[in-house]
């Protein structure tokens, strides 16, 4: 899981985009041929990373046509996913906000198991306020109050969400209001 996020003028850090297998970072530097330090990256749990050379790139889309469609339809997805970050920051309480985080991390590292899709430990209440832009006892708040809502389940070491459909119709929800 990689984390893509950007610091703003006044030096607060906003997190552009959650992402697992196959996410790519250090797009703009490539397409623009320039280092542009738009955003930083942070693995959340052991991560393998690849550098693909641009020259090395562009050999493969000539040589495997399908290739390109793939990384365009990868890259589309993730201007989607930040697009959604933002607008869902913009938007929601900070309840929603987290309840979206914890949506996507879910998506991304989940875990299926008895009790609903666990998250790593890594996943804590600390990550949550880094990843969503809010204050610890915020963050903290928020997810007592999902907890009592039954949204998620939190044993002290790990969130789970028991119901993924449910959390997601509780965030539309929030969403119309």
């Amino acid at each position: 899981m990689v984390v893509s996020s950007l610091l703003t003028e006044g030096g607060e850090e906003i997190t552009l985009h959650t992402g697992g297998t196959g996410t790519f970072i250090g797009v703009m530097d490539w397409l623009l041929e320039r280092p542009t330090f738009s955003c930083s990256a942070q693995a959340l749990v052991e991560t393998t990373l690849a550098y693909v050379r641009p020259a090395a790139l562009l050999k493969a889309v000539t040589m495997e046509p399908g290739l390109l469609a793939t990384l365009l339809k990868q890259f589309g997805s993730q201007m989607h996913s930040i697009e959604h970050q933002f607008a869902a920051g913009q938007s929601r309480d900070a309840g929603g906000r987290i309840l979206r985080c914890l949506l996507d991390l879910a998506r991304n590292l989940g875990v299926t198991d008895q009790r609903g899709v666990s998250l790593p430990a890594e996943v804590t209440r600390t990550r949550l306020a880094q990843l969503t832009g809010l204050a610890r006892e915020t963050v903290s708040r928020s997810v007592r109050k999902l907890a009592r809502a039954g949204l998620i389940l939190h044993d002290g070491r790990r969130i789970v969400i028991p119901c993924v459909k449910r959390a997601e119709q509780a965030l539309r929800r929030d969403r119309h209001h």
